[in-house]
């Protein structure tokens, strides 16, 4: 129906083949697998899964392995402002979490955090169990995920057989 969108989703497959080419030629063996964060890769997960993907031993080809790249930063980003709006809807509607957030968020970098212009270390938050517990809560909630589903046991709806 549109012409146009074929070309842009060819467009936007090469320059994912592009950017997986040159994370594996400027990839730092110093960073550990298990990092949060890869220069090169960003984030860690993505680095991760390619290592996964790699070892299927080829049954994906460059074309397959962009695609599936592309759809899954496609739905992380799809998720990032919902996610960020029920997020702070949850956190402010809740006197006693907002208090126990502030409290965490003092603790571990002292009281006047906000008014100082010092910025907060990202890791050291995202490591937080109560904001991890916040925000696990809050996809759980409200944000649509891609997850893929294996039905384990033959179940017929109407005429369906899932």
């Amino acid at each position: 129906m549109k012409p146009n969108a074929r070309k842009s989703r060819d467009n936007c497959i090469e320059a994912m083949k592009l950017w997986r080419q040159h994370a594996v030629e400027h990839m730092d063996s110093s960073v550990k697998d298990d990092a949060a964060w890869d220069p090169e890769w960003g984030l860690g997960a993505i680095k991760r899964r390619n290592k996964l993907v790699d070892a299927t031993e080829g049954l994906f080809e460059e074309e397959g392995r962009a695609s599936i790249d592309l759809a899954l930063i496609w739905s992380l980003n799809s998720n990032v402002i919902p996610a960020s709006f029920w997020y702070l809807t949850e956190v402010l509607a809740s006197k006693d979490i907002f208090e126990r957030i502030q409290n965490e968020i003092e603790h571990e970098c002292g009281p006047g955090i906000a008014s100082s212009g010092e910025m907060l270390d990202p890791v050291r938050q995202i490591n937080n169990a109560l904001l991890q517990a916040v925000y696990a809560e809050t996809l759980r909630l409200h944000v649509a995920t891609l997850i893929t589903r294996t039905v384990k046991k033959g179940q017929t709806v109407r005429s369906w057989l899932l």
